[in-house]
């Protein structure tokens, strides 16, 4: 088995935080949780490649509101610029791995 920081070398993106194992499926929960709440969508729709206005209603409001639960949530601030980017539940899940601050 590798070392802890084989493990940690192997998993680090960037300069953002580390995110392995068990941390990632609680990230995933917790994404999962505000999406559900904030789009009122049965959790089995919040996959990876579900886009936020096409495939889970979001309109510009519901966007927006949800950016923010997202900035609560994990302490970071999502810019519009990357808000603009971000259209599908992985793309709001490789922005919080490497920029969530809780």
């Amino acid at each position: 088995m590798p070392s802890s920081r084989a493990r940690e070398g192997a998993a680090s993106r960037g300069k953002g935080r580390l995110i392995v194992g068990r941390a990632m499926d609680d990230l995933d929960d917790r994404i999962r949780s505000l999406v559900v709440r904030h789009l009122e969508v049965g959790p089995q729709e919040v996959v990876g490649l579900a886009r936020f206005s096409t495939d889970l209603g979001a309109d510009s409001l519901d966007k927006i509101e949800l950016m923010m639960a997202f900035e609560d949530e994990f302490g970071c601030e999502i810019t519009d610029e990357i808000a603009d980017t971000i259209l599908t539940v992985s793309d709001v899940r490789n922005f919080l791995e490497r920029n969530a601050k809780r």
